[in-house]
């Protein structure tokens, strides 16, 4: 069941792979949720919507590919 605060997103792109998102795949974002040090979050960085882990020690997304 979806509130105000859940949305569906498609991924993009090959950043996610290291830990199962792959492009085209259906993200469930859920912006009531607190994060936590490597969650993996969808953020807006510089207007464009990201899907990341939160380094929150470092401040900083970071992506699951190595390349």
């Amino acid at each position: 069941m979806l509130n105000n605060a859940t949305f569906v997103g498609r991924a993009s792109g090959h950043s996610m792979q290291g830990v199962g998102i792959f492009d085209g795949d259906l993200l469930v974002i859920d912006r009531a949720l607190k994060p936590k040090q490597n969650d993996v979050i969808v953020a807006v960085l510089n207007g464009v919507y990201v899907c990341k882990l939160a380094d929150l020690k470092n401040n900083a997304l970071v992506s699951a590919n190595a390349d």
